[in-house]
């Protein structure tokens, strides 16, 4: 097995940077969504 290439393109996001940001902003939305959820009354 060689080396991982650091230089290779990242699939989907382009780079790893925005695939943390998407991950935060995915966590962060649902949280919201579980309280406001949570709250709802049935």
């Amino acid at each position: 097995m060689g080396e991982p290439d650091d230089d290779a393109p990242v699939p989907l996001f382009g780079t790893w940077t925005r695939i943390y940001a998407a991950v935060l902003l995915n966590l962060l939305v649902m949280m919201a969504l579980l309280l406001a959820f949570s709250r709802w009354p049935y």
